[in-house]
């Protein structure tokens, strides 16, 4: 997974799926806090179990890339279970699971506060944004 962040410099991609075959894959743009000169990004390893707090943190930190903006990214197992206290923006997508005790599955987005989730599949891929 590749998180980047646009400066005052550009940086170019191609986004053209050369395939016939739809691609999940989930891009989301967030304003930086303030502007920075060059781009940068961070490489994370996703791993099936666990959530990858992927963006955002102090300044006094370079794990991510800092922002009062986090995102978490996993890849949860058949049953498991994760709470998060505050509002939160979610989004599964693959598998279903109950959220909220709300039954959820893929393509699903959730704004909600108090986070209550738990897989009914294996490999839900949740995406969860907060600013706490």
């Amino acid at each position: 997974m590749q998180v980047q962040r646009a400066g005052t410099e550009s940086f170019s991609h191609n986004e053209i799926n050369p395939n016939e075959t739809k691609s999940r894959m989930l891009q989301i743009c967030v304003l930086p806090e303030k502007a920075e000169k060059s781009t940068s990004y961070k490489v994370f390893t996703l791993k099936k179990g666990q959530m990858t707090h992927v963006y955002g943190g102090s300044n006094k930190q370079n794990e991510t890339l800092a922002s009062h903006t986090n995102i978490e990214v996993g890849i949860l197992s058949e049953h498991q279970k994760l709470k998060k206290d505050g509002d939160f923006l979610a989004y599964i997508s693959n598998g279903r699971a109950y959220l909220n005790n709300v039954l959820v599955e893929d393509g699903t987005l959730i704004y909600d506060t108090d986070l209550d989730f738990k897989a009914i599949d294996d490999n839900v891929y949740l995406s969860i944004f907060s600013t706490n």
